[in-house]
């Protein structure tokens, strides 16, 4: 709760940062429409509240979904130590094949770090997660983040249309 989630999807839907942002309490949906390698992308985004009064709530919205984003804010601990329960939810909640990334957020406000970078690449390197820090205030990382995002979409959408492609090929043999 208040990692910045809200603000860093804001920065990449809208590229713009609104200071005191209220917490979400429901699911918020919104698009990005982007071209990676001359393809048109649409990321379909959930905004999930992380509040613990939610919890229940937002493991409704990992099924299906391609990509998870676990935020956390840099200069507050506690939201880093949730992270486990947020991943452990996803896991028993999601698809097996979800490419899950683990966000810093805040790394504007450096010289307030609680979590050490080191400690968190670790954890996200135990879980096969990417790890980013980004800043929804000033934009630094989200470019990055949104290429990683990008690869990673035309990867499975590569891996998808080959599976597609066997499967169908496998029918004409048959039939």
């Amino acid at each position: 709760s208040a990692a910045g989630k809200t603000c860093i999807i804001q920065r990449i839907a809208l590229d713009i940062f609104e200071p005191g942002t209220i917490a979400t309490t429901t699911a918020a949906f919104t698009r990005k429409e982007m071209k990676y390698n001359d393809a048109d992308i649409t990321l379909s985004i959930w905004d999930t509240a992380g509040q613990e009064r939610f919890m229940s709530v937002s493991p409704i919205y990992f099924r299906g979904a391609q990509f998870a984003l676990l935020v956390f804010d840099i200069t507050n601990k506690t939201s880093f130590d949730q992270i486990q329960y947020w991943f452990e939810q996803l896991r028993q909640k999601s698809a097996v094949d979800t490419n899950t990334y683990l966000i810093g957020n805040k790394s504007d406000l450096e010289s307030e770090r609680k979590v050490l970078e080191s400690d968190a690449k670790q954890f996200a390197e135990q879980k096969n997660m990417k790890y980013f820090e980004t800043s929804a205030k000033n934009g630094g990382g989200i470019q990055e983040l949104l290429n990683s995002l990008c690869i990673d979409y035309s990867s499975n959408t590569d891996e998808i249309r080959q599976t597609q492609k066997v499967i169908l090929q496998q029918k004409k043999k048959c039939c």
